[in-house]
């Protein structure tokens, strides 16, 4: 990061939420790796890095204060588990993935990596908890004596329990903590008896193992079912928890705290989120239908042209009784036009049919041969779409969002190639040992020099008439089935799009 450009930012850093910076604080005790970042608008710079992850790269940690945490975390441009914690980051979520890391001049290294969103009191993600657990790394905290004494973790926006003994008995229980579970009175009781509805949430199973085991556990979006003391109601909860072995002075473990935040209003978020994308998703298939409707009602056109046709070839014409082989070849004839008119709509219906996401395993050469059939008349005459998918190569998806991938790209190839005098398009896929990687080839004229950056987002369309979402909305499905897409080149010779699928 650029001197000036990380001054500027520490310069601005009183502006960092209070929520952020009250989780920094709290940061600052935990025993794992952990990196508190602020907001997107900041680009996800590191606010506090504690001891632990700076001794990873033997380095002070303030050197780590102001980067940005896609410099130290996920670096890999091309790493799959790399771009998905890069994807949560944007949308203000949470997850847990293995990535490379490194701090420091020491070599990078394999973690998992846990993110947790930090929210305000109107739930909006103001910026992120990243915890690392290294393989090799199995740590125990060793909570100060003075820490519950003095209220640090009083005020803290996570809710922070410490429990004592095998039988977990609560000693501390942070204001967050109480208000979480809706009861005022829980120090003193073992866990059992304090939050009883919380035993068939396994609660008790991972505090039993993090006890026994010394290893701690993180839980994202995790499930929890807790009663309200007002009004004896049961209600579902989300939360993310880390719940780590808490050890005396002889190594001893003596109990386990719990640190976590309250997820449920993003979860339930997200739930709306991925109703509205999966809209989307339907309304996007249905717009494309009604800008190929012409060449649509065109391709239906020939076969009932040819019915037509055969038919008027063997009515009888003056009494005269037409010829059993020329009869026979007309119902042959009608037969096969009637087969493509009834296919031809059977895949416009199949494609535009508002249904839920069915995850099976198909050809990937017979579906990119139906999108081919349907953009026949999209396409200049002169233009030819070459489907050199293997036979043999399949995938596990939901096989009508992937043609709606495909047929997007397929309109933007021909597209590009109307000016251009492009003749050919290639679809292409190859069969890897983690999935199967799909390439769509053009030799246009290339991408608009304003949508190179980043060609998915939002209203990059160069189309007068475009709405810039399709290409997002490709993305959106990609991303939905675990895989990457990518722009792998562009220039006057052409584009070509490349989308990954892993093996499920």
């Amino acid at each position: 990061m650029p001197r000036r450009a990380l001054e500027s930012w520490k310069e601005q850093s009183t502006i960092i939420h209070p929520a952020v910076r009250a989780a920094a604080e709290l940061a600052r005790l935990s025993p794992l790796p952990t990196l508190v970042i602020d907001g997107p608008l900041s680009d996800h710079r590191v606010v506090t890095a504690n001891d632990a992850i700076a001794a990873l790269g033997d380095i002070p940690p303030e050197i780590l204060v102001g980067q940005p945490v896609t410099s130290l975390i996920g670096t890999d441009a091309h790493c799959l588990q790399a771009s998905l914690f890069r994807s949560a980051l944007a949308k203000g979520c949470g997850g847990k993935w293995q990535i490379m890391t490194g701090f420091g001049p020491q070599p990078r290294v394999a973690a998992t990596v846990y993110l947790t969103p930090l929210c305000d009191a109107g739930s909006r993600v103001v910026g992120h908890n990243v915890n690392l657990v290294f393989p090799a790394i199995a740590p125990a905290a060793i909570l100060p004596g003075s820490a519950i004494e003095e209220g640090i973790f009083d005020n803290a926006p996570g809710f922070v329990a410490v429990l004592r003994g095998p039988e977990h008995i609560l000693a501390y229980a942070n204001t967050a903590y109480s208000h979480f579970f809706k009861q005022n009175r829980l120090t003193g009781f073992r866990i059992v008896q304090a939050l009883p509805e919380t035993v068939d949430c396994a609660v008790l199973v991972v505090l039993d193992n993090v006890y026994r085991t010394g290893i701690p556990f993180q839980g994202t979006d995790a499930s929890i079912t807790i009663r309200d003391a007002a009004t004896g109601q049961l209600q579902q909860r989300w939360i993310t928890v880390t719940c780590q072995p808490l050890r005396d002075d002889t190594g001893t473990i003596t109990g386990v705290i719990c640190q976590g935040h309250d997820v449920t209003a993003p979860h339930l978020m997200g739930d709306v989120v991925e109703e509205l994308e999966h809209k989307i998703v339907h309304l996007s298939r249905v717009n494309a239908m009604g800008t190929m409707a012409t060449q649509l009602a065109h391709e239906l056109n020939q076969p009932l042209t040819a019915i037509g046709n055969y038919l008027a070839g063997v009515s009888p014409l003056e009494a005269r009784k037409p010829d059993e082989s020329q009869l026979s070849e007309a119902l042959d004839g009608i037969a096969a036009a009637s087969t493509r008119a009834s296919t031809l709509i059977k895949h416009l219906r199949h494609l535009t049919r508002d249904r839920k996401p069915n995850l099976a395993r198909f050809e990937l050469n017979e579906a990119v041969a139906e999108c081919i059939q349907l953009l026949k008349g999209s396409c200049e005459h002169t233009i030819t779409i070459d489907n050199r998918v293997l036979s043999e190569i399949t995938v596990v998806a939901d096989r009508v969002q992937i043609q709606q991938v495909l047929i997007n790209l397929l309109q933007n190839a021909c597209e590009a190639m109307m000016d251009s005098g492009g003749t050919r398009i290639v679809v292409d896929a190859h069969s890897i040992e983690d999935g199967v990687t799909l390439s769509v080839s053009d030799s246009g004229t290339g991408i608009a020099s304003q949508a190179i950056d980043d060609p998915f987002f939002w209203g990059a369309s160069s189309k007068d008439d475009g709405m810039g979402v399709g290409l997002s909305i490709c993305r959106t499905i990609v991303e939905t089935h675990g895989g990457t897409i990518w722009l792998e080149k562009t220039g006057p010779e052409g584009s070509e799009f490349r989308l990954h699928l892993p093996k499920v």
